[in-house]
């Protein structure tokens, strides 16, 4: 456990002073290091990979061999638990593959079953709802739009009679073309387009959005396909515009202090743990004060002062 110690020690300091050679180097050694329950909560090393597995981007070498250290661990874990090792579902697995026919035996056998082996659900058994709930779930989204499509003025009920066949084919549609998605997805897909429109309905922002569906201007089997700047009113859009010319004017304003700030590792980014970043100093307090030096991070954009 010793050795262990030391190690968590050294890749912590590897990491604070992001030698990224030196971390991948140490992960591979603890990895080759005998693990046990006790040695993970005495040392708390499964802490530290987690968190270097956090802090470095997805795909990058660190990422990825402390991924596959942690699951290892808890596939280890979770193997050792169970009164014996005959026990295990793997072992139960290969006794049943090894059978032609798990089943037969002579009476008073406790063999495997097939059924007792094969319980795990493919990916076809995941959430897939019977034809009863479906409907019903179908019924609910069209009586909500029903609602929300004439909420926004008293009037519409009388002057949209078909209002309640126009909520129904804009579900219809929005049901048709989940089913394009992969089947894991559809009801995802699904939920969220319903919350999109229904949001837009109920928005006193965009009255005319459920008036053009009312009217028949918007066909109900286009609503699918509207994007979320679709569904807002020109107001909404100019706004949104707005914003983003602003940030934008934000960020080159922020690109140019960098740009012009001076290079330096003495400071340490608490964010990502980077050292390279430029500074720029200015007076901001009394004449008889250090200046306050204002720093940014190259890495992440992460800014703070000293």
């Amino acid at each position: 456990m010793s050795s262990l110690v030391e190690l968590k020690a050294k890749l912590e300091s590897a990491a604070a002073n992001n030698d990224q050679q030196r971390v991948l180097d140490l992960l591979r050694l603890i990895g080759k290091t005998q693990i046990s329950k006790g040695i993970l909560k005495a040392t708390k090393i499964g802490f530290t990979v987690a968190k270097l597995r956090k802090r470095f981007e997805q795909g990058s070498q660190i990422h990825k061999a402390a991924t596959a250290m942690i699951r290892k661990w808890k596939s280890a874990l979770k193997g050792g638990k169970g009164p014996t090792a005959s026990h295990k579902p793997s072992q139960l697995a290969r006794n049943a593959s090894a059978s032609p026919n798990p089943t037969a035996g002579p009476p008073g056998a406790k063999g495997p079953s097939s059924s007792s082996v094969s319980r795990r659900p493919t990916h076809m058994s995941n959430p897939v709802q019977n034809k009863d709930a479906i409907a019903s779930k179908r019924q609910k989204m069209r009586k909500l739009f029903a609602r929300d499509l004439v909420s926004l003025d008293p009037t519409w009920a009388e002057e949209f009679p078909n209002y309640v066949q126009t909520a129904n084919s804009i579900e219809t549609a929005i049901y048709q073309t989940s089913k394009k998605e992969p089947l894991s997805q559809r009801d995802k897909y699904y939920i969220r387009k319903i919350r999109e429109i229904i949001q837009a309905l109920k928005s006193k922002a965009t009255p005319q959005l459920n008036r053009n569906l009312l009217s028949g201007q918007i066909n109900p089997e286009d609503v699918p396909s509207l994007t979320p700047d679709d569904l807002m009113s020109q107001k909404q859009l100019e706004d949104k515009k707005q914003r983003l010319h602003t940030f934008t004017q934000d960020k080159r304003s922020d690109l140019k202090t960098a740009a012009s700030g001076t290079l330096t590792e003495e400071y340490k980014c608490n964010k990502c743990g980077n050292r390279k970043c430029k500074y720029t100093q200015a007076q901001t307090r009394g004449a008889d004060e250090p200046m306050t030096v204002f720093i940014r991070c190259l890495k992440c954009g992460a800014k703070w002062r000293d």
